[in-house]
């Protein structure tokens, strides 16, 4: 996960190219690395116990789909929200304006909600100062 989220913070990967990778590592993983090194094991799982075999094989399920959370713009998004690596803006009305607008034909002016974007600033710098050292790296630096 930390290398899908070392990507997207980086400006001049775009949402697509990250797609691109994310899925092309995927397949890389899921149809090279993953099948190969099943292939050359088979022979030697024969000869395990039943529950080890159970456990290398559900081994095997979770390394064959590393980005099985993550595969989506939708997904990755969702896990920063989740995780509190990231805010989405809220949307407040700030007031209104009156606008020319052209209903059944005729010209009104009609009052308009104008719109802002919030971001809270208390979930952002507490969310900020609890990565690790960075409250500390902040206090070493105000002494």
């Amino acid at each position: 996960m930390r290398f899908v989220v070392d990507l997207q913070s980086k400006p001049n990967v775009t949402r697509s190219l990250l797609q691109k990778i994310v899925t092309d590592t995927d397949d890389l993983i899921t149809n090279g690395i993953i099948n190969k090194l099943k292939i050359k094991l088979e022979p030697l799982l024969k000869s395990c116990d039943p529950v080890q075999k159970h456990e290398i094989d559900k081994l095997f399920e979770v390394l064959a789909n590393p980005f099985s959370k993550l595969n989506t713009d939708h997904l990755r998004m969702k896990y920063l929200e989740d995780n509190n690596l990231f805010f989405k803006p809220q949307t407040i009305n700030v007031g209104y304006c009156k606008e020319k607008k052209c209903v059944n034909g005729v010209e009104k002016l009609l009052m308009v909600p104008v719109e802002g974007h919030l971001l809270s600033l208390k979930k952002n710098l507490k969310s900020f100062f609890e990565l690790p050292g960075v409250l500390k790296t902040a206090q070493q630096f105000f002494k």
